[in-house]
């Protein structure tokens, strides 16, 4: 019979404190399952490497979600899986079970966001490296109480009227990691980036606003590092005609590389069906436009597929 313990060395209240502000970490691991529990599964983790953050344990314990296809071929029980990548963000209120992770030998609980295999995913990248310019626009950032942006919903949204959105927030004189807070940014007098940020440890949504562009990312920590799904999009993009959105851009990342492929879908008018879906593979400008997508699908205005089209 295998047991597993919950417990670690205590940690200090300096050190709860000096964590209580975020923290992320990516490991690189050799997984063997172990056993089965009332919500899931537990592999043992052999760390091969720590790719970033901070851990000095050589084996940790990851329970992770039962549920079919939770995620995707991995994970499943049963298994040994080598050389995957596991990223994780700090969670300093949560005891053992759900949400899937594992608690350190520090005692501190690290929740499971992201399981790829080494090789076909970089690690999430920050908001610097993707909006590089955002830190020197003019002045300081404005802060502002923790509030909704509307959500972007195909067709059926016009262009967001950001001016009006800021001018009902209330200005924050107390706002910290715990409660959440909006900063704005303006350049030239316009507004060029908001950044969201939600409660400890929710992450955020960060906003780059051009004509008819917004570009959105999902910082995952104050630090501003991106958190990146599972099918490898940390940045979309809603491009508008006429003040309706007309197509969404999805950047994917690869190893060691910003981006290695980008997806653009065109909607038709006033739906939310696509009307053809381009994708670029290795692309030398982020940019991408015109002729030279790698392939190409077409839908009618019900949404049913005519045809795809594959170039070498």
């Amino acid at each position: 019979m295998i047991f597993f313990s919950c417990c670690g060395t205590a940690q200090t209240a300096e050190e709860k404190t000096n964590e209580s502000a975020g923290g992320t970490l990516s490991l690189l691991v050799d997984a063997s399952y172990k056993i089965s529990h009332g919500w899931g599964h537990v592999f043992r983790c052999t760390v091969k490497d720590v790719l970033h953050g901070e851990l000095t344990d050589t084996t940790i314990y990851l329970s992770v979600y039962g549920t079919v296809d939770s995620y995707g071929e991995l994970l499943l029980p049963f298994n040994d899986y080598y050389d995957l990548i596991l990223s994780f963000v700090l969670n300093p209120e949560r005891n053992c079970g759900p949400p899937p992770g594992f608690r350190d030998s520090r005692d501190r609980y690290w929740e499971l966001r992201l399981v790829i295999p080494a090789g076909v995913l970089t690690l999430p990248l920050s908001l610097s490296d993707v909006f590089p310019g955002w830190r020197d626009c003019e002045g300081k950032a404005s802060i502002y109480e923790l509030d909704t942006f509307p959500d972007i919903q195909y067709h059926h949204y016009t262009y967001p009227d950001v001016d009006s959105w800021i001018r009902e927030l209330n200005p924050c004189k107390t706002c910290d990691d715990t409660t959440g807070y909006i900063q704005v940014w303006h350049e030239n007098g316009d507004v060029r980036f908001i950044w969201i940020t939600y409660p400890y440890p929710n992450g955020g949504k960060f906003y780059s606003f051009k004509a008819d562009t917004i570009d959105m990312c999902t910082p995952i920590n104050p630090e501003g590092q991106l958190f990146m799904t599972e099918v490898g999009i940390n940045k979309w993009r809603f491009i508008y005609s006429e003040g309706l959105l007309d197509k969404i851009v999805y950047y994917r990342t690869n190893t060691f590389s910003p981006v290695w492929a980008v997806d653009i879908i065109e909607y038709w008018p006033a739906k939310d069906i696509p009307k053809r879906i381009f994708r670029y593979v290795e692309p030398s400008d982020l940019d991408v436009c015109g002729k030279d997508w790698d392939s190409r699908i077409k839908f009618d205005r019900t949404g049913k597929r005519l045809r795809k089209v594959d170039r070498d």
